[in-house]
């Protein structure tokens, strides 16, 4: 971002951003029973869920979530094995705090097993053990340079000088030390290689930065 040979000024940008606050896990079961109208279940063979669709709703008190699942089951019958199709909703809420500069929620809810129950009359009970992720994110305030302007070429550096260090705030642009020091940005982080970030900020180290040598 800054040549050699040119003194650069930085434009720097503040946006809010969102970040991931919190994720939280939450076990949860639903049920439903299946009573077909005709070829009915002798055995079971195989029962399985499928995720069809979640939402997460911000309560007072924390997360609403709802959807449904997808429950296949495999059977035997006395005309021959049959395959049953069921849609199981449900609506579970899990309280939990909320931060105040909450700007988003997302839910992720994956069926783990499914138990079924094959009663006398033929009439199947289905028991989906599921778990649900809760996704909570914020927003923050952050600093970058988005680009360098005003360039121009750098006057010779003088050949000898005293030693200058300095103690800068952390996250103080990198821009802001060289200007107050009539010094190169790339003279300083040539001297100071791992003081700063990418984005030009000062990290925040205890110990001093070499201005002038």
């Amino acid at each position: 971002m800054f040549e050699k040979g040119y003194d650069s000024i930085p434009i720097i940008t503040r946006a809010t951003l969102p970040h991931l606050h919190s994720v939280t896990e939450n076990g949860f079961s639903v049920e439903s029973k299946l009573t077909p109208d005709e070829h009915r279940p002798t055995a079971l063979l195989d029962c399985r869920a499928f995720p069809l669709s979640s939402a997460a709703i911000k309560k007072e008190d924390g997360v609403y979530t709802e959807g449904s699942f997808l429950v296949s089951l495999l059977a035997t019958t006395e005309q021959g094995v049959k395959s049953y199709d069921r849609i199981i909703e449900y609506s579970r809420h899990f309280a939990t705090e909320l931060p105040e500069n909450e700007v988003g929620i997302s839910a992720e809810i994956s069926p783990v097993e499914v138990i079924p129950t094959l009663h006398a009359d033929g009439s199947v009970t289905a028991k989906v053990v599921a778990e649900a992720k809760i996704s909570i994110y914020t927003e923050t305030e952050e600093s970058f340079i988005s680009e360098v302007s005003k360039r121009t070429p750098r006057e010779p550096e003088a050949a000898e000088c005293a030693l200058v260090f300095c103690y800068p705030h952390k996250n103080e642009p990198l821009w802001t030390i060289a200007k107050q020091y009539r010094q190169s940005p790339d003279a300083i982080l040539d001297a100071n290689p791992d003081s700063f970030d990418e984005q030009g900020f000062f990290r925040g180290t205890s110990r001093p930065i070499l201005i002038k040598k």
